[in-house]
């Protein structure tokens, strides 16, 4: 990818609801989306390089999910 990155995570709880989703570059920890739509913009410019984003959903009863997926990152 050139430039930004939207990251959007398609979220749903129907028992007890989503509490928050993480986003993660490598690991490190870049934004909390604490309400609907969840997204992140990834902005920071980065060495050309393949990167791991991954995103973590939380419920209200405290169970999680996650999901990652390697990218190719320009600038």
């Amino acid at each position: 990818m050139i430039g930004k990155i939207d990251v959007k995570a398609q979220v749903t709880d129907d028992q007890s609801g989503v509490a928050k989703v993480e986003f993660y570059v490598d690991d490190t920890l870049q934004a909390t989306a604490m309400t609907s739509p969840y997204t992140w913009t990834w902005s920071e410019q980065m060495p050309f390089f393949q990167y791991t984003v991954k995103v973590i959903a939380y419920d209200v009863a405290g169970n999680w999910k996650s999901d990652e997926m390697s990218v190719w990152k320009f600038l």
